[in-house]
């Protein structure tokens, strides 16, 4: 008996303590209620963010050498069509070299296998999620790129520009690679451990002057 007089005066302060205070208790359910709702709203928004999200990987593998070869990934969950791929080389006395790449093989990646196969037929440079193109390699891009030692180039710039999914404005990436010699061997380096994803508006109207560019090589 002792136990349950216990148990019922507690019961009997706890209610108390509750109607005494409902308005506080209202307003601290209503608090997390929003902050519950705020955080899966969080994980759409992101989720959705990530689907519409496009994004270009700009790749060297497998080393650091000049045998290394250049890979351009789909690693957006939509399609990616690339109508130009521009090389750049910057040299001495601000002079720079330009080259659309239009001689690359293109590869089809199996998401679930993991399985990959060649393109023999390229028409319009559409990547799914996880396919990617083979740019060749970093010596032969330079080679094609300078075709004099007048002036040698010091930083190698890849170029993309692409659409993402049923979106019509174009989009882009970028990322550079720093060219020194050791030993008589060609070591080409990344400048920064990702690529650059031109997304926002700024970066969007420079977009325009890749196109331009693309369009004036396609005509030489």
């Amino acid at each position: 008996m002792t136990n349950l007089k216990i148990i019922c005066m507690i019961w009997d302060n706890f209610l108390s303590i509750v109607g005494e205070n409902t308005a506080t208790i209202t307003s601290l359910v209503s608090i997390i209620t929003v902050g519950i709702w705020g955080f899966y709203a969080h994980l759409l928004y992101r989720d959705y963010r990530n689907r519409n999200h496009p994004r270009i990987l700009i790749q060297q593998v497998p080393d650091s050498s000049g045998n290394s070869r250049c890979l351009l990934i789909n690693m957006s969950e939509k399609i990616l069509n690339v109508p130009c791929i521009f090389v750049l080389g910057y040299g001495e006395n601000d002079h720079i070299y330009k080259m659309i790449v239009s001689d690359y093989e293109q590869f089809a990646t199996e998401i679930q296998t993991g399985q990959v196969t060649p393109i023999e037929n390229i028409q319009q440079s559409t990547l799914s999620p996880g396919d990617f193109i083979c740019l060749g390699r970093f010596s032969s891009l330079l080679h094609k790129l300078k075709k004099s030692d007048d002036y040698p180039i010091n930083i190698l710039e890849i170029r993309v520009v692409a659409f993402f999914g049923a979106m019509d404005k174009p989009i882009g990436a970028y990322r550079r690679f720093y060219i020194k010699s050791k030993n008589e061997q060609l070591i080409i380096a990344p400048n920064r451990l990702n690529t650059k994803q031109m997304i926002s508006f700024l970066q969007k109207r420079k977009i325009k002057g890749w196109i331009d560019d693309c369009l004036k090589s396609e005509s030489e």
